[in-house]
């Protein structure tokens, strides 16, 4: 009996950009955008923020984090050549 591989279903615009995505120009850029918004994040916490901004503030940079792992692992997968 052949087995087949599912049928991969894009629910995101940037599921299909990255699967679209090759060359890895377009997860490069991600990754970019979302280290920027880490460090924006990152120098509002060293300037000094008040409580409540400071766990909202160190949220939001954790989940660029986060997201990027996302996109390299996301990428990976697509363009992985092993079947």
């Amino acid at each position: 009996m052949m087995t087949t591989k599912p049928e991969e279903i894009d629910f995101l615009e940037i599921q299909s950009t990255l699967r679209a995505d090759a060359s890895g120009s377009a997860r490069a850029a991600l990754e970019q955008r979302l280290e920027e918004a880490g460090r924006l994040l990152k120098r509002k916490l060293d300037a000094g923020v008040a409580p409540a901004e400071f766990t909202a503030l160190n949220a939001m940079r954790g989940a660029t984090e986060a997201a990027k792992e996302i996109v390299v692992t996301a990428w990976k997968r697509m363009h992985s050549t092993a079947s």
